[in-house]
């Protein structure tokens, strides 16, 4: 299998016909409890190998790890669990299927990012790009920041604030991952829209390792205020993530990225 974590990921995270892992519901680590379902006691339960192996011969493999490339791009892979998140494995650079990119009317492109990383910079510490099919809300594919050790990542695109805008919204999903145990703020996740100098206009949401429910959650922000004063000019719109050099470790991903002026 080589390095089986993303399998055993991907076996948890989609319906399998025979359940991978034994739910272990009662007992205690001394600190948490077990019960149904994933808990900090237990993690998924104990490995049904004979069900495991059934499984992964009916086709499960793990999603491509994000891989490094040339010029500054982004992202690794992690997943639920109670240890640390998964270090990323290198892989090639997704293809994008030809799929439309997300809304008509949205100022951004290919926000879904079905089109891969087209008109998206991307920024990545490990080397690592960031736009894979580990973890998307609609589609085959979403940004996927951080997951690894003393990570930096972001990515970012360019948009013309309407020049006559009586309403101007940011829309866009998110989902936090993390193996921490700490209640403490280590691993950021930040929105900010920057002018074309590259300085803050405003931060549109802030969030850590304590935010992170392992579930999609929707943001929409009212960047009325925010951004009357730049009609027509361009401006960047930047979700990025950071971690601790602790092994413990958070990932970010985002998806369905929309901003419309009317």
């Amino acid at each position: 299998m080589g390095f089986a974590n993303p399998v055993l990921y991907g076996l948890q995270n989609a319906t399998q016909q025979f359940p991978p892992f034994h739910d272990v519901t009662s007992g205690t680590n001394l600190f948490y409890p077990a019960t149904t379902g994933y808990d900090e006691a237990t993690g998924w339960g104990s490995p049904d190998i004979y069900n495991i192996a059934r499984d992964v011969a009916q086709g499960v493999s793990p999603p491509p790890t994000p891989t490094p490339t040339a010029s500054p791009s982004p992202s690794p892979t992690p997943t639920d669990t109670s240890t640390p998140a998964p270090s990323p494995t290198d892989t090639t650079t997704p293809t994008p299927a030809p799929t439309p990119p997300g809304p008509t009317n949205s100022l951004i492109q290919n926000g879904d990012f079905e089109q891969g990383n087209a008109s998206w910079q991307e920024n990545s510490a490990g080397g690592y790009e960031i736009v894979d099919t580990t973890n998307p809300h609609t589609g085959s594919y979403s940004a996927y920041l951080c997951g690894y050790s003393s990570c930096q990542d972001s990515i970012g695109q360019d948009f013309t604030v309407p020049a006559s805008a009586s309403s101007i919204a940011v829309s866009y999903w998110w989902y936090g991952d993390t193996s921490h145990t700490t209640h403490k703020c280590v691993d950021k996740f930040t929105v900010v829209v920057l002018d074309s100098s590259g300085t803050s206009i405003g931060k549109v949401q802030s969030a850590c390792n304590t935010d992170a429910t392992r579930s999609w959650r929707q943001v929409t922000f009212d960047a009325t205020s925010l951004l009357s004063r730049y009609g027509g000019q361009t401006v960047t719109l930047v979700f990025s993530a950071t971690t601790s050099s602790s092994s413990a470790t958070s990932a970010f991903f985002v998806d369905d990225v929309s901003v419309s002026g009317s």
